[in-house]
């Protein structure tokens, strides 16, 4: 496992990590939308549904994320919680039907609009050191999945150490709640561009799509940039996927301070390109980029940990403009 990765969890094998109160109904794995994931299933409005996994908490700043649908009329809810239970955080998603809120215990609620029945990639930075502080963000395209923004403001918290995270359904509401791909790491090497380094065609960011799974037993994700990438690092690094789709240079241009900088990374991988060859004239895909480098550059991250990648050629493709873009960034690496 990577040394940032504290754990990893994508529901192919069982719930043996999990504590689980069916008293509303049921908790268990199934495969929903071509992959494996976490169901809570309440059949009893007064009773809950909930999975509860332990865990060690990093010290210093350090990442959760999952990806989390809720039934239209059901309640879906996150909570980070000490070694005692008392909450620290909570995502609350359809208690106010069709909205999502994030507080901690000791600030009230922001919220945002979040609409039963879609996925959204939830996402909380956590910083225990000198201030304790949360910071969460949702994915705001259903499509494209991997573009965020924040819920409010960064929130404090009362710095009682974080020790389980629980999912829970309700109270005083039926319905079906899904979660995967929970992930718990220490920032490190992030990834940003457009799908191709989400991971498609054969992987996406994104629980709906439909090439995530070739069985119960091996995902399409072994292949995905990411993995790929930690792969070559000797496996020993967590790498952060922060692809979506669809994106131009200048939609990473504008993303990045939220997407990627603002989660405290210590290195960038940026590629993208490959959706402004022929459209964006290269004049205006190199002011982008450039104002990319500097936003990384500003967030205290040197040249030498800025990783800048090439695009490929297919079938269609403007071959000058191509040409003329993979050369200026090969000389944007070098100096």
């Amino acid at each position: 496992m990577a040394n940032n990765l504290v754990f990893y969890e994508r529901f192919n094998g069982n719930l043996d990590a999990y504590v689980l109160d069916q008293s509303g109904g049921g908790a268990s794995i199934v495969t929903a939308d071509f992959s494996p994931k976490l169901q809570l299933s309440n059949t009893n409005s007064s009773n809950p549904v909930s999975a509860t996994r332990s865990f060690t908490e990093p010290t210093g700043k350090w990442i959760l994320e999952f990806d989390f649908k809720y039934a239209s009329g059901s309640i879906g809810v996150m909570e980070l919680l000490d070694s005692v239970n008392n909450i620290v955080a909570t995502i609350d998603c359809g208690s106010t039907a069709n909205i999502i809120s994030f507080s901690t215990n000791t600030v009230g609620a922001s919220t945002a609009t979040y609409t039963a029945g879609f996925y959204k990639q939830i996402i909380l930075v956590i910083d225990n050191g000198v201030a304790d502080t949360i910071k969460a963000y949702f994915s705001e395209n259903d499509d494209t999945y991997g573009s965020l923004a924040q819920i409010g403001a960064t929130k404090g918290y009362s710095g009682v150490g974080i020790a389980k995270i629980r999912w829970r359904s309700g109270p005083g509401a039926t319905g079906t709640v899904l979660v995967d791909e929970v992930k718990v790491y220490t920032p490190d090497l992030f990834i940003i561009g457009d799908s191709i380094t989400d991971g498609k065609a054969y992987w996406s960011t994104h629980p709906a799509f439909t090439n995530r799974l070739i069985s119960t037993a091996l995902s399409y994700e072994n292949y995905s940039p990411s993995h790929k990438l930690s792969s070559l690092m000797g496996s020993s690094v967590w790498v952060t996927n922060r692809g979506f789709g669809g994106s131009k240079v200048a939609d990473v241009d504008t993303k990045i301070q939220t997407v990627v900088l603002d989660h405290n990374p210590l290195r960038v991988s940026v590629t993208v390109g490959h959706n402004d060859i022929g459209v964006t004239g290269i004049t205006a895909m190199i002011t982008s980029f450039n104002s990319i480098v500097s936003k990384i550059q500003a967030a205290g991250i040197t040249g030498h940990n800025i990783i800048i990648g090439n695009v490929f050629s297919w079938s269609g493709v403007n071959q000058t403009a191509l040409k003329a873009w993979n050369n200026w960034v090969r000389e944007r690496a070098i100096n």
